[in-house]
């Protein structure tokens, strides 16, 4: 076999191609680092139309149009063609299909599926363009192709658990609201909206076709207002569930609150006992032999006679671990409730501001009336 044949035969195999389509000619540039693949549609074949997908014959041939391919070593490679166009008795005139590239696209289909690759792990799109050897322009475009993609083959059928975070996006104060699925072993992002208004977070659960909100069980956020009332308006049967960092810093800030006021008072007796104790207060001290555990304990053993704050201090950890709080507020009242009854011999201001803390300076939301007693015990 003389050379020119074996070698279009070995590209003619490394591009998976078909008996309708040939290698023509192969040609290596060591100036331009380029290695160009020139392929030729067999003649006397029928076609199969794009539109209606009726074979026919062969009208023309469209002028010749280039792919970028995966490199061949260290050269950039490219194909080129003149694609036929089809005479359909029902569509018109229309140029066919090619088997290695997308409708539009001026990459194949591997050079596409490694460029998404490199999207996803580059730190930056201008990173991934760099290594890429493509522009802003092109890469976008390869973005859009895949999200296109994805969005015809993906299924909601498992999509049961919702999230809904906002991000920031670009310079200042704006935002974009992210619908996620946070089931397991299925995370995604299933929508994204511009902005983190009331009526964004309505249009982004909106999104989700009305047959299947009936099947969202929950959605996670946090405690922004206008998410509250959109998931409490498109999905007013779904339970909503708050992370536990937003919970831990609301309950962090009820404690400080107290600590300050415990503090105040105190000094206003000449006793400065809580003078530097901010962070004792706010630390998880998981080593209970280090020097800052003991020094919180002697705090704890002073404290939890005659400091309301104290006693709630160690109760707000095994709140975290509930496996459905269907009402915060009402455990915050029973913990209020049951510290105040063992603190009932602590002065007045001192259960005043441990209450204050707890029902103000927490703004925990309420669940939502809706929430069902079968989905879950506390």
């Amino acid at each position: 076999m003389p050379h020119d044949q074996s070698l279009q035969q070995h590209y003619h195999l490394l591009l998976g191609l078909d008996k309708d389509w040939e290698v023509q000619e192969v040609k290596l540039s060591l100036e331009a680092r380029t290695v160009c693949i020139r392929l030729r549609h067999r003649g006397g074949l029928a076609v199969i139309c794009p539109g209606c997908q009726r074979r026919c014959s062969i009208f023309d041939h469209a002028p010749e149009r280039k792919w970028r391919h995966l490199d061949t070593m260290q050269f950039e490679t490219e194909l080129r063609t003149r694609v036929p166009r089809c005479q359909c008795e029902h569509c018109g005139v229309k140029t066919i299909e090619v088997p290695w590239a997308g409708k539009h696209s001026p990459f194949t289909w591997m050079f596409e599926a490694f460029g998404v690759a490199v999207l996803q792990s580059a730190a930056s799109t201008r990173e991934a363009c760099e290594l890429l050897r493509i522009g802003w322009e092109g890469a976008h475009r390869l973005m859009e192709r895949a999200v296109k993609r994805g969005l015809a083959r993906r299924s909601l059928e498992d999509f049961e658990h919702a999230g809904m975070d906002e991000k920031s996006f670009g310079s200042g104060h704006d935002y974009i609201t992210t619908l996620n699925d946070l089931s397991e072993g299925s995370a995604r992002v299933i929508e994204v909206v511009h902005g983190r208004k009331h009526e964004d977070a309505v249009a982004l659960l909106e999104q989700i076709p009305e047959s299947h909100r009936r099947r969202i069980k929950a959605v996670a956020m946090d405690m922004w207002d206008a998410y509250l009332k959109a998931a409490r308006q498109v999905l007013p049967e779904a339970d909503i569930v708050h992370d536990r960092y937003h919970i831990s810093a609301h309950l962090n800030a009820a404690v400080d609150r107290v600590r300050k006021d415990e503090h105040k008072r105190l000094m206003g007796e000449g006793d400065d006992t809580l003078k530097g104790s901010k962070y004792q207060w706010l630390r998880t001290h998981a080593d209970k032999r280090s020097s800052e555990a003991v020094s919180f304990r002697k705090l704890h053993e002073l404290g939890s006679e005659n400091q309301p704050s104290v006693a709630l201090q160690g109760r707000l950890p095994p709140l975290l671990e509930l496996p459905l709080c269907r009402s915060c507020g009402a455990v915050l009242q029973r913990l209020a409730q049951s510290s105040h009854e063992q603190q009932a011999g602590a002065n007045q201001e001192g259960s005043t501001a441990h209450r204050r803390a707890l029902a103000g300076d927490t703004q925990l939301r309420q669940a939502p009336h809706h929430q069902r007693s079968e989905r879950g015990t506390q």
